[in-house]
């Protein structure tokens, strides 16, 4: 369990905003941005040149937000499963791909707790486009795909809330996810990290924010890049070359507990170098990348417990996670991961 002082008091508050009483995730049928957009309950108040603003049914939106984030967490459990078994088996395997395989668990992880926190990166198909001008209406601005910010806003009933779809100023959705996501943990931190406290919790989200602060807000997926399409900088392994340290960064059986993985993650992002290249730092960047990925997806499933618990959420998507994620951990001898679940923390 991760620290839970006031930085998680108000994730919960902005997720449980999101997610409002009534909101439901069908197992057979689970609601999608898609199908609201299809076929929601909403009317169209202002469109500009950059999109549109919406009054629209809070639970509709609600429910179909946090059912993509079910969509991403089973998504993200995938590359964790992937991850440890891959680690674990003590044969080698591509240091360059091992760090990508956590970028992208990362970045379904954000994507999940944007959409928690009513604040999402929405890449709008081609095939979606039509809607798009249905909203618009004849003669006004033509709105094409690309990324979107779909963001839930003032209530205006116990029933509808404003909702606005922007497009976004990133091009690459990817970035754009990112992007949100910083700027909403900061914005979740900033009454508590002003005060400079100490705790165990404000350290860790000091150091999530900072590695951003220095790289970035696009850090990861910079870093995702520069392993993955950048020449001579992350598959080096054939010519001897090991730029990329992923293996020995992380401990699988048993696994590190929280506060070890905090203690990891403010020792890197604090070595991060200002205005010096990610390139150029690698090993470190994807270290705090490996303990950054880490903290997401123990705080994801907290998040999506509470959710589930408080809103009376149909418990059969949760569980069949649950289920796989217990089936895939049974060769090891610690069951949980990415850290133990034994640990203390304040």
């Amino acid at each position: 369990m991760l620290p839970q002082g006031t930085i998680w008091q108000e994730l919960r508050r902005r997720a449980l905003d999101t997610v409002q009483p009534g909101c439901a995730v069908g197992y057979s049928l689970p609601p999608t941005l898609e199908k609201w957009l299809q076929a929601g309950a909403f009317n169209v108040s202002t469109v500009t040149k950059r999109g549109f603003t919406l009054e629209a049914a809070s639970v509709e939106i609600g429910s179909a937000l946090l059912s993509e984030a079910f969509y991403s967490a089973d998504y993200a459990l995938e590359h964790s499963v992937s991850l440890r078994n891959q680690i674990a088996c003590n044969r080698w395997s591509s240091p360059a791909w091992t760090a990508v395989t956590f970028y992208y668990w990362g970045y379904h992880l954000a994507v999940a707790m944007t959409r928690l926190l009513g604040r999402a990166v929405w890449f709008i198909s081609p095939e979606l486009t039509p809607q798009l001008k249905s909203l618009a209406g004849a003669g006004m601005p033509s709105h094409g795909s690309g990324p979107y910010v779909v963001e839930c806003g003032t209530p205006l009933s116990a029933t509808v809330r404003e909702i606005k779809l922007m497009r976004s100023s990133q091009t690459r959705a990817h970035d754009a996810v990112w992007q949100v996501w910083f700027s909403e943990l900061r914005k979740c931190a900033a009454t508590t990290l002003a005060r400079k406290p100490s705790s165990l919790e404000a350290r860790l989200h000091v150091s999530l924010i900072g590695a951003a602060n220095v790289l970035g807000d696009t850090w990861p997926s910079d870093l995702r890049n520069a392993v993955n399409y950048t020449i001579k900088s992350g598959y080096g392994a054939v010519r001897g070359e090991h730029t990329v340290a992923v293996h020995s960064a992380v401990r699988v059986d048993p696994p590190s507990t929280v506060a070890e993985m905090i203690n990891r993650l403010e020792g890197n992002a604090a070595s991060l170098v200002p205005k010096l290249s990610i390139t150029d730092q690698l090993p470190i960047a994807t270290r705090t990348l490996i303990d950054t990925t880490f903290a997401m997806e123990i705080l994801l499933q907290e998040l999506l417990d509470e959710i589930t618990q408080r809103r009376g959420i149909d418990r059969r998507w949760t569980n069949t996670r649950v289920k796989f994620a217990r089936v895939h951990a049974e060769r090891f001898g610690v069951r949980s991961w990415p850290c133990r679940e034994d640990d203390a923390v304040d």
